[in-house]
């Protein structure tokens, strides 16, 4: 091999280092140039990257904090409106209540009025019973023939004079 041969060894060396000299300033010149120009846009376009990331971002948590303020915002107006609405039906309901027991009320005095007067005629009636009877027994069973005021006078004697819890049984009934 020529390459070995001691004669031709310093003009090869001589040549390899010019060749390899030219093909570093030709690389140097054209090639890295091309490749540090790449880097750097590279290193611009994540840089450039990088600070619409964290724009974004920041925009992401304002956006957030204002949906989250909106949102509690509606969460006490609708807790307002809550709160209003119970207001309002618990005053409906005790108007209604009011006037629902106005009309119970009407109701029962009305009734209490009917008792009381159908328990004045039945005692008016039971008192012209009583004086009938009286009479009827007088003049069958003893023969007289009493006058009617006597008779009057007789069973008002007598109503006065019964116990008073046959007087209180039809009251009691009447309260219930």
């Amino acid at each position: 091999m020529p390459q070995f041969l001691p004669e031709i060894f310093i003009p090869q060396i001589f040549w390899v280092l010019l060749l390899f000299g030219l093909l570093y300033f030709v690389i140097a010149r054209s090639g890295i140039s091309k490749v540090e120009r790449i880097l750097e846009e590279r290193e611009q376009k994540i840089s450039d990257d990088l600070k619409a990331a964290k724009r974004a971002q920041r925009e992401s948590v304002e956006t957030s904090e204002r949906y989250d303020a909106e949102i509690q915002k509606a969460k006490a107006q609708a807790t307002k409106l809550i709160s209003e609405a119970r207001a309002q039906a618990k005053t409906e309901a005790e108007v209604a209540l009011k006037k629902l027991d106005r009309k119970i009320t009407a109701k029962v005095s009305d009734a209490e009025a009917e008792i009381k007067s159908a328990q004045a005629k039945a005692i008016a009636e039971l008192d012209a019973v009583a004086q009938k009877s009286v009479e009827t027994i007088l003049s069958r069973f003893v023969g007289l023939t009493p006058d009617e005021s006597d008779i009057k006078v007789a069973t008002r004697d007598a109503k006065q004079k019964s116990p008073p819890r046959l007087q209180s049984v039809s009251t009691k009934r009447m309260k219930r």
